[in-house]
């Protein structure tokens, strides 16, 4: 564990001075043309994450092509089928009083009485 940090280490600070130097990140081929020493420490760090028990978090190869894929979402969204029984759909008499058309009849016999009332007043 310690040599890992110590490459870790290293290597974070190299990278930390090349980005002062050049304003970026260095890339694969920056890297090819770092000094030998670096270079070493990136083919070793690697094995050293590996043997630390770090783990990558891309998915390996085998959990990729297990699922099927369907288009560029990913299938880390799809949703998996579950079977759902459709709601039946029954009619109380308080569904019958909240529905659209009796809010509408109520509101023209409402109206109607105002009408006549307005009507009486005059």
């Amino acid at each position: 564990m310690d040599r890992y940090n110590d490459v870790k280490i290293l290597l974070k600070t190299w990278e930390q001075s090349f980005v002062q130097e050049h304003q970026r990140n260095p890339n694969k081929g920056d890297i090819d043309g770092a000094p030998e020493e670096t270079k070493k420490f990136y083919k070793e760090y690697p094995t050293l994450k590996q043997a630390n028990g770090h783990t990558d978090p891309t998915p390996t190869s085998q959990t990729q092509s297990s699922e099927k894929d369907s288009g560029c979402w990913g299938t880390q969204l799809n949703r998996k089928s579950i079977t759902v029984a459709a709601p039946k759909l029954t009619l109380t008499a308080k569904d019958r009083e909240s529905s659209a058309q009796y809010f509408g009849m109520k509101l023209k016999s409402n109206l109607d009485l105002g009408a006549l009332t307005k009507l009486q007043l005059q």
